[in-house]
């Protein structure tokens, strides 16, 4: 099996050094050290490609994007961050009849802040996506998608959802407060918990709109890859100092051969 590491990740820049205040660094300092910890299970697994989602990538309508571009970069304050795209992922992932190439090499926080932490103790290259506005279904199959694809190289490589759970979960919360943000919250790491990833799909759509999130459909598109593959899911950070819930969340895979 190629897929040899998923996880889901949080993508506030205020968890990147020198982005915040001392003060709020420190609040987030939870998923902080669970995503340097993430890091160190990415680097055990030599992975050498990542695919990624995001959902701050240029979203179509009816198509989900792909970035393309000769190098990607990203940067949080002066300092630019290099990546080397892997076209061939790239090249494949195009040409699936869903999916839109854009020629853009500039990375949006969504995918950078994880590859930020992953970086730091790994080399790869990297085949970033974007949601679309299609429906829950059809992010599904997209991911089944995504599986075949990965499951035809063989090289090691990691697939990365990338998302924020509820923005509603306190008065002072970036998109107000909404009771059904804790519990949309709750739902999506219970099932995950349990390894019930299909059902994911089946949670009701008032209260996804509710919730105010943006990692949802990364979750689902992930799901897809992880369809019939045997996971152990390990919380290793779920915290929601600012009103927005971050989950770090490490699917170590038990099939790998």
């Amino acid at each position: 099996m190629s897929l040899k590491f998923a996880a889901i990740c949080p993508h506030p820049p205020i968890i990147i050094p020198g982005m915040a205040t001392e003060n709020d660094f420190d609040q987030v300092k939870n998923t902080v050290t669970a995503m340097e910890e993430l890091s160190r299970i990415f680097s055990e697994k030599k992975i050498e490609a990542v695919v990624s989602i995001s959902p701050h990538g240029p979203l179509l309508r009816d198509k989900f994007t792909i970035h393309n571009s000769n190098r990607f970069h990203f940067s949080f304050g002066l300092e630019s961050t290099n990546i080397e795209p892997d076209g061939n992922l790239i090249k494949k992932i195009s040409n699936l009849k869903e999916v839109e190439s854009i020629h853009q090499s500039e990375l949006d926080h969504g995918t950078a802040v994880p590859i930020f932490y992953l970086q730091k103790n790994s080399d790869f290259t990297l085949a970033p996506l974007a949601h679309s506005f299609k429906g829950v279904e059809d992010h599904f199959e997209f991911g089944l998608e995504i599986k075949k694809i990965i499951e035809a190289e063989s090289r090691n490589i990691a697939f990365i959802a990338s998302g924020d759970l509820s923005h509603k979960l306190s008065p002072t919360a970036p998109a107000g407060f909404s009771k059904k943000g804790k519990k949309f919250d709750e739902k999506i790491i219970s099932l995950i918990r349990k390894k019930e990833m299909s059902n994911l799909r089946n949670i009701d759509s008032s209260l996804i709109n509710e919730a105010g999130q943006c990692g949802y459909n990364s979750i689902i598109v992930l799901s897809g890859v992880l369809s019939e593959i045997n996971f152990s899911p390990e919380i290793l950070s779920y915290e929601a100092p600012f009103g927005v819930g971050y989950p770090v969340i490490n699917l170590e895979l038990n099939n790998e051969n």
